[in-house]
């Protein structure tokens, strides 16, 4: 039994280390003995379609057309017409401002205007007349018309002095001895009455002594009231009447036959006729020009759309006090969304050009890939956290329209080979 378990120790070790050597010699050939075979190359498999190239950045969703819009004065915002999200078409107001104080500046400028218009009217027609008479003492009258105008200023004269002279003495001293006649009559017909029983006689009024004494006070009355009358006269008011007759008279003359001093008269009446109409036309023209700029003024207490679009914030309420220049709407055309990239490097921006195709990828709609046209590039950087970028706007298909909305952003992969 022991020397059978030797035997197969003795086996074992021996196969042990017999498979040990052949390991070692096959090791030995393949590494120094067996042929180096020569490995087939592999063919390169080719391709009419070259690998695209792309550059990366990303972007927001942005009208091509918006614009904060503010009014250019301050004041308080007594009306506002549109509300945030509304679609306005260009030229809608969007709102107001106080204007009374500068609307009564306004209805100032405008009355006078008509002031100055009135004026001039009055002007002119004095230049008219001034013409027409001048026109008439150039025409000048026939023999006939100037010896009836002498006529009549003759007769003028006459008529004035005697009404200026007054009642002559001889004239007076009648008057007088008329009033002392009158009323020496009236004592005797007084003395009648008294004789006849006076008021005392009942039947006195049917006497003809009552009879006689009242004509005989009617006719000194009268005769008193001649001779003041005569005294009275001529009045003021005579003489200023009767100098208007001669003054008339010889200008009728006059115009018949004027003078070179009255044609020089009548021709300076023209011209300072003609200044006046002159200045008052220019202050029209003043006052107009006044009023076009209080009203081109006024345009500015009115917001209004400077093209058709959405208004996307409104940042104003009614009765609020507002400063020149402050933002209070934000007005976008949604219909021209496109694409603005954000942090296009400076190294990649060379490589880009106008007319490149572009894919747009939104984590709102991970499913969805919009093709987009490189529309424009920015000719200047900007900084980007200390980095160079330049911007560049993409066009949209509809479809993109349709879904992306402003403000979103969005990854963009811009296909440059």
């Amino acid at each position: 039994m022991c020397g059978v378990k030797m035997s197969a120790g003795r086996i074992i070790v021996l196969v042990t280390v017999s498979l040990l050597i052949l390991g070692v010699a096959f090791w030995g050939y393949q590494n120094f003995l067996a042929p180096i075979e020569t490995p087939t190359p592999v063919p390169l498999v080719t391709t009419n379609q070259a690998a695209q190239e792309i550059v990366s950045a990303e972007g927001v969703v942005a009208p091509a057309r918006s614009v904060p819009l503010a009014f250019k004065i301050g004041g308080r915002v007594v009306e506002i017409f549109v509300s945030e999200g509304a679609a306005v078409r260009q030229n809608t107001m969007l709102a107001r401002l106080d204007d009374a104080v500068f609307q009564k500046q306004i209805a100032q400028a405008q009355a006078q205007i008509k002031t100055a218009e009135l004026q001039q009217q009055q002007a002119q027609a004095q230049v008219q007349v001034a013409e027409k008479q001048l026109a008439q003492l150039k025409a000048g009258g026939t023999a006939e018309q100037i010896a009836a105008a002498k006529a009549a200023l003759d007769a003028a004269i006459v008529a004035y002095n005697k009404i200026a002279q007054g009642p002559t003495r001889d004239q007076l001293a009648a008057l007088k001895a008329q009033v002392n006649n009158a009323q020496a009559a009236l004592a005797q017909a007084q003395a009648a009455y008294d004789r006849a029983g006076g008021a005392s006689n009942p039947f006195i009024s049917q006497t003809r002594e009552a009879l006689a004494l009242e004509q005989a006070t009617n006719a000194y009355n009268a005769a008193l009231a001649a001779y003041n009358d005569a005294l009275a006269h001529p009045t003021a008011s005579e003489i200023a009447a009767a100098h208007a007759q001669v003054q008339q008279a010889r200008e009728t003359l006059a115009r018949l036959s004027p003078t070179q001093q009255q044609l020089d008269t009548a021709q300076a009446q023209i011209v300072a006729a003609q200044r006046a109409a002159d200045t008052a036309n220019a202050q029209i023209h003043q006052a107009r020009a006044a009023l076009e700029t209080l009203q081109a003024q006024a345009q500015d207490f009115v917001l209004r759309a400077p093209f058709d679009g959405t208004i996307a914030t409104k940042n104003v309420e009614v009765g609020q006090i507002v400063s020149p220049g402050a933002p209070l709407f934000v007005l976008g055309d949604l219909n021209s969304l496109q694409i603005e990239t954000t942090d296009l490097a400076q190294v990649d921006a060379p490589r880009v050009q106008k007319g490149m195709r572009a894919r747009i990828t939104s984590d709102t709609f991970p499913e969805k890939t919009y093709a987009g046209i490189v529309s424009a590039i920015a000719p200047l950087a900007s900084d980007l956290r200390g980095d160079k970028v330049f911007q560049v706007k993409i066009a949209l298909d509809e479809e993109a329209k349709r879904d992306l909305r402003w403000g979103m952003t969005v990854n963009v992969e811009i296909v440059v080979q």
